[in-house]
């Protein structure tokens, strides 16, 4: 599983305590989402196109094929919708 850093409130000094505010609490807890989320979306932007790129027409891989780099960026993007859950 990945961690996906996602700033604390500004001047929480109680997350570095172990008893972190709230909104830090729920960053946390959004930090520990399974990579999953990242690749089920993925998967569904690679069904719903055909499996192909919506921008360059190239055929898409499969999610264990792609590059570490997307991976983030597609585990990233999960992960801020699910903040907002």
């Amino acid at each position: 599983m990945s961690i996906i850093p996602i700033d604390p409130c500004s001047g929480c000094e109680l997350i570095k305590s172990g008893n972190p505010c709230e909104e830090c609490r729920k960053d946390t807890e959004i930090m520990r989402e399974p990579d999953y989320y990242g690749e089920i979306a993925y998967e569904a932007y690679r069904e719903k196109s055909n499996k192909r790129s919506l921008v360059t027409g190239e055929e898409l891989p499969e999610w264990f094929k792609l590059p570490f780099m997307i991976k983030e960026a597609w585990i990233a993007a999960a992960n801020a919708i699910l903040k907002f859950k």
